[in-house]
């Protein structure tokens, strides 16, 4: 009897320890997909734009993140 109490109690600790695991999952997908959704702004034409080309600022519909970009732009 003492060895059944003893494996229902390990099951329902393994259930417990599961669902803990899957809401985790399931809020990193959740936040994965809002942040995968940005939305761009239009440009607006700054001091750096002329009639050749137009200076896109990142976040602005036409900015491309090139490597050169991605070094001058480091995170803290």
């Amino acid at each position: 009897m003492k060895t059944v109490k003893i494996m229902i109690a390990a099951v329902l600790i393994a259930a417990s320890f599961s669902q803990a695991a899957k809401a985790q999952d399931k809020q990193k997908t959740e936040t994965k997909s809002t942040t995968s959704v940005t939305k761009l702004k239009d440009h607006k034409c700054n001091a750096k734009c002329n009639a050749a080309a137009h200076n896109y600022v990142h976040g602005e519909k036409g900015h491309v993140c090139t490597d050169a970009y991605k070094k001058t732009t480091k995170k803290a």
